[in-house]
């Protein structure tokens, strides 16, 4: 007996603490983050089809580059918090800003045009609060003063988790151990805190809000986890997260003339997400990698009376880079 209980002592003595990482802010705490998107791209093929059959098009192929960065500036108060979860949260939008530049040239000759990001929600807070019965946040204007309100609609896409809590493993991790997310919550990380209703200064049709819905809802693949334990950063202890993702994502919209426009994007991204362990939340991420692109336009055209079918493909390859540093 004394022999079984001495050893049984020794293998749970032996056995690996499992670290909880969870979502508990103190209640009141306030913190700002600071999030960046860069996204750089360069056409790699052009290809036209022609009823069906590939055609080569005449004289020299353009070249294509999109640079699209964002940054977003968001200070949250975390009201209260609960079963791993914001009750009430308040995020006031500080900086919602960013530049979309695409160049094109074909020989000699060049051009490009640069469009600047903005949002009404900037220098305007909300109130996330946390509905048990529908099981999801209601977003209202933080504010009634009259100025500090923006149209209701801005609220109604709005995500109040910005701390990648599906990111989260779901029970106490040893070092190493690994975990799959769904690919669904890809959206929390490339759009952070929802639909911000950026605008770029063009008019919008409704393909455009009908194609970036079908991005968020396609999104599909692998996103591993490995906990790699903690570490010191400025002074702090941090719970280390790596994070893999293979994903890609794709939509089709039909304008009012006909042309359909296909989109598929892929993702091949590594990089390390921080986590609080005092503080029990985001301290920040740094994710990067490859991204493929494809956009394609096919018609119908008549010619001479004759109905075809016509098709063009253009596809990129470059990276992507996403950060984020809470203070």
């Amino acid at each position: 007996m004394k022999t079984i209980l001495a050893a049984s002592i020794l293998l749970f003595a032996a056995a690996p603490v499992a670290d909880e990482l969870h979502f508990a802010p103190e209640k009141g705490a306030k913190v700002q983050k600071t999030i960046r998107h860069e996204t750089k791209l360069d056409s790699q093929s052009f290809s036209m089809e022609f009823d069906g059959e590939v055609v080569q098009p005449p004289g020299e192929m353009p070249k294509l580059s999109l640079s699209d960065e964002s940054e977003f500036v968001f200070s949250e108060e975390f009201v209260a918090s609960a079963d791993g979860r914001a009750l009430v949260v308040v995020r006031e939008f500080d900086t919602i800003a960013g530049k979309v530049v695409q160049s094109f040239s074909m020989g000699e000759q060049s051009e490009d045009e640069s469009k600047d990001k903005s949002s009404k929600l900037s220098g305007l807070s909300v109130k996330f609060t946390w509905d048990a019965d529908k099981e999801e946040h209601a977003a209202a204007w933080a504010s009634e003063e009259e100025g500090k309100q923006g149209d209701d609609e801005l609220l109604e896409e709005l995500a109040a988790d910005t701390d990648l809590l599906a990111f989260l493993p779901a029970k106490g991790v040893a070092e190493d151990d690994t975990w799959e997310v769904e690919a669904k919550h890809l959206v929390g990380l490339f759009s952070p805190g929802g639909d911000l209703s950026i605008d770029t200064g063009e008019e919008e049709d409704d393909t455009e809000e009908d194609i970036d819905d079908q991005l968020d809802e396609n999104m599909a693949g692998k996103v591993v986890c490995t906990y790699r334990g903690h570490k010191e950063i400025s002074g702090a202890k941090v719970a280390v997260i790596e994070v893999a993702i293979e994903a890609t994502t794709s939509g089709e919209v039909e304008g009012e003339d006909g042309r359909k426009r296909t989109m598929k994007v892929g993702w091949n991204m590594k990089g390390e997400l921080h986590w609080h362990s005092a503080g029990q939340r985001l301290l920040g991420y740094e994710i990067e990698g490859d991204t493929d692109f494809e956009m394609a336009t096919s018609a119908e055209i008549d010619a001479g009376g004759e109905q075809h079918s016509m098709r063009q493909t253009v596809s990129f390859k470059g990276s992507t880079k996403l950060s984020c540093k809470v203070e």
